[in-house]
């Protein structure tokens, strides 16, 4: 809320590959957005129909790359369910990707601003300093109690920067 330090912020993210930035959004706005987004992949959740497959309200689904491949999955909005079992790995977990789609298409207000604050304020500064301008896509990780999550992995040979914004608190469950 006091503004980003971005130098501050490269310059750990490129010495130890993370910064944690707390406080960057107002807490209401989070939220709101939570309570949104949350409420939208609790109801696809529960009411999704389709074997491997399918569409609910006008967005997609799949579990886990049963239509689309990681290239197509870039350019559309889609719910993807890693794992319906929850005692095998990522069981519970539910990638949304391109949520900023889905959000304007369900015209989800406070994730609108959220998104837009994310595009324009200081965590723009911060990727486009790291990332010289290029911005990938939005997605929601929902982890609806995740009990084995995958080991480590690369996601692609590049390089790469992720950014987490928890829209709940974090449990220390060590």
């Amino acid at each position: 809320k006091d503004g980003l330090d971005i130098g501050k912020a490269t310059a750990l993210i490129e010495k130890q590959g993370i910064a944690i930035i707390t406080d960057l959004f107002d807490e209401e706005l989070i939220q709101q957005a939570e309570t949104e987004l949350g409420g939208f992949i609790r109801e696809f959740d529960e009411n999704k129909e389709g074997e491997t497959f399918g569409e609910y309200k006008e967005v997609e689904w799949q579990y886990f790359g049963h239509k689309y491949d990681k290239s197509e999955i870039a350019n559309i909005p889609i719910v993807n369910i890693r794992n319906q079992d929850k005692g095998k790995s990522d069981g519970g977990m539910i990638d949304v990707y391109n949520v900023d789609k889905i959000a304007e298409k369900k015209n989800l207000s406070a994730s609108l601003i959220l998104f837009q604050e994310i595009k324009s304020g200081d965590l723009k500064t911060l990727t486009e300093d790291l990332m010289k301008g290029y911005t990938s896509r939005f997605n929601l990780y929902f982890n609806d109690s995740i009990l084995n999550t995958r080991g480590a992995h690369r996601d692609d040979y590049q390089t790469t920067y992720k950014v987490f914004i928890y829209l709940t608190d974090v449990l220390d469950e060590s």
